[in-house]
């Protein structure tokens, strides 16, 4: 885990707080693939169980500190990994039996 400051939007206001990020930017490893890498983890962890919703990419985006185009392609592997699947309006959701 990396301790840093993130920016975080709430409608118009832009604020920094202190959280913890998981997302290393000094990393070599692109953010899209760390992000990846931790919503695999919480999918093979239990945290986001089968049937469950994975968060949006609006909510990676808060919660990672990551661009939207970053969120967007860490799902997009997820899908093409087998382990999500996404209801068009709905979101995206953990595959009943993710591949591992």
């Amino acid at each position: 885990m990396h301790y840093m400051q993130c920016i975080h939007r709430s409608r118009s206001v832009i604020t920094l707080r202190s959280v913890t990020c998981m997302i290393d930017p000094t990393s070599e490893v692109p953010r899209w693939r760390q992000a990846h890498a931790i919503l695999v983890d919480r999918i093979r962890s239990g945290t986001y169980p089968p049937g469950s919703r994975v968060p949006s990419v609006v909510a990676l985006t808060e919660e990672l500190g990551i661009s939207t185009p970053t969120a967007q392609k860490a799902l997009r592997q997820l899908r093409e990994d087998g382990l999500t699947y996404t209801v068009p309006g709905l979101g995206s959701y953990v595959a009943d039996q993710p591949r591992a």
